[in-house]
């Protein structure tokens, strides 16, 4: 069910590239590994048969499965983001200062602006492929999008894409 809540949120939800995973990996870390290693540790005849298991195996479940969860924490937190008030409307406008191409094969097209999100980093948007091919560096970039209680940006894929690189 926490998987299946996750590709929900990654199917519906367009956000900066990689943000609410970055985000997930900074604040929730800590967190989910001490929740993980004091449940397992107190409970462990919820996750192994037998209750005399090695303490240290039992630690690296724990750590695993913390690390699990913090792994697909990301579109949760883009969700949260998209539903915790306060929601308001903006315009991403900038010069695109780099272009990459990221994954193992390429599969995303990322564009870098000049302008700083709420976190003090430069925007970073993935665009389709054909979108990506026409732009090029110095390219003007806007976009409306909406900013969520979180702070970042993001636009539900349902709405239609008013991203507009210029020259």
């Amino acid at each position: 069910m926490y998987t299946g809540g996750a590709a929900y949120s990654m199917l519906s939800i367009r956000t900066e590239f990689n943000l609410p995973f970055d985000l997930a990996f900074k604040y929730l870390t800590v967190p989910f590994l001490a929740a993980s290693v004091l449940f397992v540790l107190k409970r462990p005849e919820l996750f192994f048969k037998s209750r005399d298991l090695e303490k240290w195996r039992q630690l690296l479940f724990a750590i695993m499965l913390g690390g699990f969860l913090t792994l697909i924490s990301g579109p949760y937190v883009a969700l949260a983001n998209a539903l915790l008030p306060p929601q308001r409307t903006i315009i991403v406008e900038g010069h695109i200062i780099e272009k990459f191409l990221a994954g193992k094969h390429g599969e995303s097209s990322v564009i870098v602006l000049d302008t700083k999100n709420a976190y003090g980093k430069p925007y970073r948007f993935e665009l389709s492929r054909k979108a990506y091919e026409r732009t090029q560096i110095g390219d003007r970039y806007r976009n409306l999008l909406r900013q969520g209680g979180l702070g970042f940006v993001y636009k539900w894929r349902q709405q239609r894409n008013n991203e507009a690189p210029t020259r």
